[in-house]
């Protein structure tokens, strides 16, 4: 059986530089906020099987791992989410994206 990972991950970078496109656009008819939100909804939404799955191996990790989590998560992605999508709004979609790609190093410092 063929290892589905490489290409799942190539297929999440190849979305993530079109990313600036359909976040531009979706700026002109919805808010930030409410953007993220549904983004991560649908995220929420698209991983419940595999936690439905893995869900023996979830119950195994300790509380201090799930609060690293959380943080990661909520101050990584969400946060870091709504801020590149305001900042299509406000500034150059160049800036935007440079500062999209620092967005990596602060999950991992707060991980």
């Amino acid at each position: 059986m063929v290892n589905a990972c490489p290409v799942l991950v190539a297929l999440g970078a190849s979305l993530w530089g079109t990313e600036t496109l359909w976040r531009a656009r979706l700026n002109k008819v919805m808010p930030p906020d409410a953007m993220v939100f549904y983004e991560h909804v649908v995220f929420l939404f698209l991983s419940v099987p595999l936690i439905v799955w893995q869900w023996q191996a979830i119950k195994r990790v300790s509380a201090r791992c799930w609060v690293y989590l959380l943080a990661s998560g909520i101050l990584g992605s969400a946060l870091g989410a709504f801020f590149f999508t305001t900042g299509l709004k406000s500034m150059n979609a160049s800036v935007a994206n440079a500062l999209l790609h620092l967005q990596p190093l602060i999950s991992t410092a707060f991980a």
